[in-house]
């Protein structure tokens, strides 16, 4: 991160000891959102651009139920970012990052890439935004290819599992929306 200098960054899963530890290594990333106003998220954007949540309307759960850990975590947050343009004025990019189960099976996870493709449409100006995340399936299986579907993706990202990602050798996938 120190070497490439990122405008936009969605930590999964941190901690909020890590993320505590990541600004600290980059306080141009001043921009914080995360689940309800919590002080980190298992779904967090920073940003170096100002910005604000956007309400996405998800409850806040409690961690990954049956697995132990307990974090809050929205299945999307979404913000949208002020990017500085060269002639002083500003675009709004909307930017939204999501954290798919992988606790319910393939009927559950269809049915929640539907429901996060229905609020990913209806954030202000999506045909420009961002959306990143963990998906919890690879880019081929038969729900992510509906999702990108039901949502107009472009995929900046091919063939890349998003799980596990414990092991980071898996960058998660990137789309513009």
């Amino acid at each position: 991160i120190a070497e490439t200098k990122p405008d936009i960054v969605v930590p999964i899963e941190a901690r909020e000891a890590a993320l505590d530890g990541l600004l600290r290594s980059q306080p141009a990333l001043a921009t914080r959102i995360t689940c309800g106003g919590y002080p980190y998220c298992g779904v967090t954007i920073l940003s170096r651009f100002p910005g604000r949540a956007l309400d996405a309307g998800w409850p806040v759960e409690d961690g990954l139920q049956g697995s132990g850990w307990r974090e809050p975590r929205l299945r999307l947050t979404s913000a949208m970012l002020a990017v500085p343009l060269g002639d002083g004025s500003a675009m709004q990019l909307p930017v939204a990052a999501v954290h798919v189960s992988r606790n319910g099976g393939v009927l559950y996870n269809e049915t929640e890439l539907a429901e996060i493709a229905r609020e990913v449409r209806n954030l202000p100006d999506a045909e420009r935004g961002i959306l990143a995340g963990d998906f919890n399936t690879d880019g081929i299986s038969y729900a992510m290819r509906r999702f990108e579907g039901a949502v107009a993706l472009t995929r900046r990202t091919h063939l890349q599992p998003t799980w596990p990602s414990s092991d980071n050798l898996f960058p998660p996938p990137l789309f513009g929306i």
